[in-house]
This record gives C-alpha cells, structure tokens and sequence, in this order.
C-alpha cells in the first residue's frame, strides 16, 4: 500500500493488509536498549550509528564549525576561544602596526624641528649680520 502524504495516518491506519506493518513507537527518552529491541533488524547498524555521532571528532578547518551530537557545551567554549583567539591575535597585529606608525611619526616630527632649528640658526645669522 503506498503512503499517500494528503492521508492521514493514526495509530490503526489501514484496515487492509499490507506487507509493511507501520506501529506508533515513542523514542525520544526511552532508553537505547528498549529502543534496540523494538528495532532488532537495525539493531546493529543504530548502534554503529549512535557510537559513531557520540564519537564524531572534526577533521577539516570547515567541520571546526559543526557543533558535535553530544556535547555541545564544548563546542562553544572552543568557539569561544577561537574568537577570543583571533581578537588576541588581531590585537597584537593592529599594536604592531600602531608601533610603526608611532615611530614614524616620531621619526617626521625630529626632522621637522631640525629644519626650524635650522631657519632660526639662518634667521639669527641673517639679523647679526645686517
């Protein structure tokens, strides 16, 4: 019997016979081994499933990103860190380029009072002389 999205389905859903027998199962706290037992052709691959995104680790920059299965409180403190992270990193770029800039500016401000010690020195000789 195919399923037909606009019918709806209760817990009896069909009174014809079928080779599919569909029951209404809540799982969402029912613990995993009352789960594996309602399930026992699948059994084994949801138990390789379930290892697999409890033990799931990133691998690439980009899976840095995707908050893990379990523990997500993890997550976020390492995003956490990262951020602070690349402001520290930022940070210290940005005091570098503020030191440049200082001694350059530094460097500008000792030439521009030799040049006006200079014209007073030429100032002073020119009204000596005359």
């Amino acid at each position: 019997m195919p399923l037909d999205e606009k019918r709806r389905y209760d817990d009896d859903w069909s009174n014809e016979l079928s080779g599919v027998w569909l029951h209404r199962c809540e799982v969402e706290n029912a613990p995993t081994a009352d789960v594996l037992e309602r399930f026992p052709y699948f059994a084994n691959r949801m138990v390789h499933l379930l290892e697999s995104m409890e033990n799931w680790k990133p691998k690439t920059f980009r899976e840095l990103f995707i908050p893990g299965y379990i523990d997500r409180t993890s997550w976020w403190i390492a995003m956490f860190g990262i951020f602070f992270g690349f402001m520290s990193v930022l940070g210290l770029v940005l005091n570098g380029y503020q030191i440049y800039v200082g001694q350059r500016a530094l460097h500008l401000s000792q030439q521009q009072i030799n040049i006006a010690l200079q014209a007073f020195q030429l100032q002073l000789n020119t009204t000596t002389t005359a």
